[in-house]
């Protein structure tokens, strides 16, 4: 994320130095990332949707996002649509987006400790990755494609009221 300690990427790299599993650590930021260990890698200066991007969130197992202020996630539907379970802070609209258990895990902002808890399950339980990667992109493409999206605005839009050609009328304060 654009602001490293707000999208949570402190806990990121504690978790990197603390667990004891063999795992890489794919951090995309544009700040400064303190000491990194050798397990993680940090990738800049790649813009949404890029190939880039979109080539990190294919060789991804788990997307990760323990953001400590945010109203929705455009990031997690976009892993979700690759394919990859989200664990991320249920802020805002984003529990919207998350089947709990399901697609991902909701996790408490600033909670390190559920954070490690639901990564390590993840890290150690292939079948579960792929379970919960699999409904996540179903989820995305399901919810949150663009014809859903497009039908379902069309469905709640009333039609506009009948047209005469007797002229404009500009509401007070309109007009030049």
């Amino acid at each position: 994320g654009g602001d490293f300690l707000r999208k949570g990427g402190d806990l990121l790299l504690r978790w990197a130095r603390e667990t004891e599993h063999s795992v890489e650590l794919h951090l995309v930021t544009r700040d400064d990332v303190p000491a990194a260990p050798e397990n993680v890698f940090i990738h800049r200066g790649i813009a949404p949707l890029s190939p880039e991007l979109v080539a990190l969130y294919q060789s991804s197992d788990v997307f990760v996002l323990p953001t400590r202020a945010d109203c929705y996630s455009l990031v997690a539907l976009e892993a979700m649509a690759c394919g990859l379970p989200v664990v991320i802070s249920a802020l805002g609209g984003i529990p919207e987006i998350i089947t709990e258990g399901e697609t991902g895990y909701l996790v408490p902002p600033d909670d390190y400790e559920t954070l490690a808890t639901r990564l390590n399950a993840l890290v150690t339980d292939p079948f579960l990755r792929i379970r919960m990667g699999t409904a996540a992109r179903t989820r995305a493409c399901q919810h949150f494609g663009a014809q859903r999206l497009v039908d379902t605005l069309i469905a709640n839009i009333s039609p506009l009221p009948e047209r005469h050609d007797e002229g404009v009328t500009l509401g007070e304060g309109a007009g030049g």
